[in-house]
């Protein structure tokens, strides 16, 4: 089938054909990952063949999610809030899932998601809820952080300096824990730094 290749100075419905033809293409491009015979398709694989189709399956799996945000986004301005959960029900997917998609996808400009497109959907949604979600779409970036960092960045941005942990000791005479520059043990017995707090 010929290429389409929609402009300007063609009509919409020509337009739209090119993009249902980029659809089946797409959709096309995926069909073997949901072959019944999956393991006959996969027997003699190297381990670089599966590295390669792993990666297309998380790029595919991303783009959903996209394509999921700006689909529930649609759906709303165009029916209402009120057809959310008929769209849910007719679809399969929870209404809190379909809301988060539409979430990240009304947050995430197309400019940042191009601009940071090698980061996954999960960073994306991790800055989503942030004021300036640029600022940690670079850190994430220019630090290679894995989600689990990434996360746990955000959760000690947003939360400020802790506050230093006490340093203990414990009397090997009385058995008790003391505090650093605190009271010390009446018996004078031989104390032991502990780097943690702890429990008896």
């Amino acid at each position: 089938m010929p290429q389409i290749k929609p402009d300007s100075s063609i009509s919409t419905e020509v337009k739209e054909a090119a993009e249902v033809q980029k659809t089946d293409e797409a959709c096309e491009d995926v069909k073997f990952f949901f072959a019944n015979d999956i393991k006959e398709l996969l027997k003699n694989w190297s381990y670089e063949q599966c590295v390669s189709i792993g990666q297309r399956l998380n790029e595919t799996s991303d783009k959903l999610r996209w394509f999921y945000g700006e689909l529930v986004m649609y759906v709303k301005d165009t029916w209402g809030e009120e057809m959310l959960d008929k769209f849910a029900r007719d679809t399969g997917v929870k209404k809190v899932t379909l809301r988060r998609y539409a979430d990240v996808a009304r947050a995430i400009s197309p400019e940042l998601r191009t601009e940071f497109q090698h980061l996954s959907w999960s960073h994306f949604r991790l800055a989503s809820g942030r004021k300036n979600p640029r600022e940690f779409l670079e850190k994430a970036s220019d630090d290679e952080m894995s989600i689990e960092r990434f996360a746990k960045h955000i959760k000690d941005t947003e939360l400020g300096p802790q506050p230093v942990r006490p340093t203990l000791y414990k009397c090997v005479t009385c058995g008790k824990w003391y505090i650093k520059g605190g009271d010390m043990c009446e018996l004078n017995g031989e104390h032991k730094v502990i780097d943690t707090v702890a429990e008896e």
